[in-house]
């Protein structure tokens, strides 16, 4: 399998990504009923930073969590398809990720053509701030009862902050 892959990105069909960079990354989860978790959001800002345009980019999102009984740790693919020229930016969302206490996000590989069948769809977003991800957590509270409702960042937040993308 990893011979054939070789061969389709030699081939042209692209499979760019030491061309794609994850600038920053950061993510937040809310508890309630004595720090039970409830949601959680995550966002990352990719950049092209190769000569060519891409037309979609498959990440790996790295979740590790001490929030229950046991430890646990998840893999997931994450897919944006859609176009990101050369030195252009985008600002992703992966809906419904999971809960956890730390998050690392990946470039796993990036293209133009066909985009690969497997992963969740991430969408892109405007920008990728805490403010940005606060107002989204606070926004599913709306209409809750809940007690004891707390947000926490979730740990590995990438050392840039950047407030927007180009």
């Amino acid at each position: 399998m990893r011979q054939l892959l070789l061969a389709l990105c030699v081939a042209g069909t692209g499979c760019a990504a030491s061309s794609v960079s994850v600038d920053s990354y950061r993510g937040l989860y809310s508890t309630h009923f004595e720090g039970i978790p409830d949601r959680a959001v995550i966002c990352a800002v990719v950049r092209n930073t190769g000569e060519q345009a891409l037309s979609w980019v498959q990440l790996r999102l790295h979740s590790e969590s001490r929030l229950g009984a046991v430890p646990a740790s998840w893999r997931s693919s994450w897919l944006y398809d859609g176009e990101l020229g050369p030195g252009e930016s985008v600002a992703l969302s992966f809906p419904s990720p999971p809960v956890s206490d730390s998050v690392r996000v990946e470039v796993k590989r990036a293209g133009h053509g066909r985009p690969p069948r497997s992963g969740r769809r991430a969408e892109a977003v405007s920008s990728c701030t805490e403010t940005d991800l606060y107002d989204l957590v606070s926004h599913f509270d709306v209409g809750r009862t809940a007690p004891n409702r707390e947000i926490h960042g979730m740990g590995g937040w990438s050392p840039q902050e950047p407030d927007s993308v180009n």
